[in-house]
């Protein structure tokens, strides 16, 4: 919605810019949350209904400011309402994920091991009977060690 309102190019560069960190990651984190919650066949049909929307968006975009554009719609708002309109269905998208469950992985990654279990038996009927009946206290990796790993 920012952008609809920016005063200058660099207004806008810089922020499409911070618009595409979340962006980026929402299409990583999309998928993985995909790949962990769902059983194996349902992800895959789910993965591909997710990029088809994601297509089906990017045309829905040009149509709708193709419309405009034969409509006569000055120049000058054209491209504000166009980029405007795009806060929609991310406001959308941001109230629907508010409410998802943890995935089992990201659970037990924490070491959060009795709700992994629950989450886990809820999704996949798999109660994970491998692994402990407590929580256990796992030590965060630094951001210090993962650059130092990346630049090795």
């Amino acid at each position: 919605l920012a952008q609809a309102f920016s005063t200058g190019v660099w207004d806008l560069i810089i922020i499409r810019f911070l618009i595409g960190i979340p962006l980026g990651s929402d299409i990583s984190n999309g998928y993985a949350y995909i790949m962990e919650s769902m059983s194996k066949g349902a992800r895959e049909v789910m993965g591909s209904r997710w990029q088809f929307m994601f297509g089906l968006g990017e045309v829905f975009s040009i149509v709708v400011i193709t419309i405009m554009y034969a409509a006569g719609m000055d120049h000058a708002i054209l491209w504000r309402v166009a980029l405007a309109i795009g806060a929609i269905p991310a406001v959308i998208l941001l109230l629907a994920r508010l409410d998802l469950p943890e995935t089992p992985m990201s659970l037990i990654q924490r070491g959060k091991f009795v709700k992994a279990k629950e989450v886990s038996e809820r999704l996949f009927g798999d109660s994970l009977e491998m692994l402990p009946n407590q929580d256990v206290e796992i030590e965060k990796p630094k951001v210090s060690d993962f650059l130092k790993v990346i630049w090795a």
